[in-house]
């Protein structure tokens, strides 16, 4: 069960996105494929996104940085399929943000790559991919 937003640190309130979303419903739209710059979701990886044991308090930053303390970000950032787009949205605030990809993208920028494909979502996507309550 996902934690109510209200729940969430902080810093992942004003930077996350407002809402839920389910990933299946989330691959199952029909968007165009295109490649950007990976530097323009970078900023991403400096925010406590990921999950140690429990709580949301992790960079994946942090991870990359010293892997071998995180055994399962590591096993998901070394089996991530990049062949697989990453799933982006705009949050709030217009800034890009990850629904669906982070450890795909953080085994890209491990790998040394400059670019990712991306499939960009648009806010208007967001009551077909909400969770069924």
């Amino acid at each position: 069960m996902r934690v109510p937003i209200n729940q969430l640190p902080e810093i992942i309130q004003n930077h996350g996105f407002d809402f839920h979303w389910d990933n299946e419903k989330v691959w199952s739209l029909d968007v165009t494929l295109e490649d950007i710059d990976i530097a323009e979701l970078e900023w991403i990886f400096n925010y406590p996104f990921w999950k140690n044991k429990t709580k949301c308090d992790l960079c994946p930053n942090q991870v990359m940085q010293s892997i071998d303390l995180y055994p399962e970000h590591k096993k998901r950032i070394l089996n991530a399929d990049i062949s697989h787009p990453i799933d982006i949205m705009k949050n709030q605030l217009g800034n890009w943000l990850i629904l669906d990809g982070m450890h795909r993208l953080a085994k890209l920028i491990m790998e040394g790559n400059k670019k990712v494909k991306v499939r960009k979502i648009s806010r208007e996507f967001i009551p077909l991919i909400e969770p069924k309550q």
